[in-house]
């Protein structure tokens, strides 16, 4: 199993795309996690939780400690995610990080 986690594909992308992209593919769900929803937004139809994406929160939803996951993003938050996964048991060998943010 693979998770990834992509704060660009979250801010840039509904909660109607990105399960249009994982639908039908097998081993594959979507979980949306808004920080802010606006007040026309419904848990259970636009987004699956509130609040910042965490390490916690992805361990939970994959829940399997055998998976692999890669994060991209901004560096605070991959330290910030890899940091809480690894307090979640996920072996440090099993997170893979790419960066993106200003040159």
């Amino acid at each position: 199993m693979t998770a990834r986690v992509d704060a660009r594909l979250a801010a840039s992308a509904s909660a109607d795309e990105v399960r249009d992209l994982v639908a039908g593919r097998p081993g594959f769900n979507a979980h949306v996690a808004y920080s802010r929803p606006r007040a026309v937004d419904r848990q259970g139809r636009d987004f699956d939780s509130e609040g910042h994406i965490t390490g916690a929160l992805i361990a939970r939803v994959v829940g399997e400690m055998d998976a692999h996951y890669f994060v991209c993003g901004p560096t605070a938050f991959m330290a910030e995610i890899q940091a809480d996964l690894e307090r979640q048991g996920v072996p440090v060998e099993q997170i893979h990080t790419e960066t993106f943010g200003p040159a």
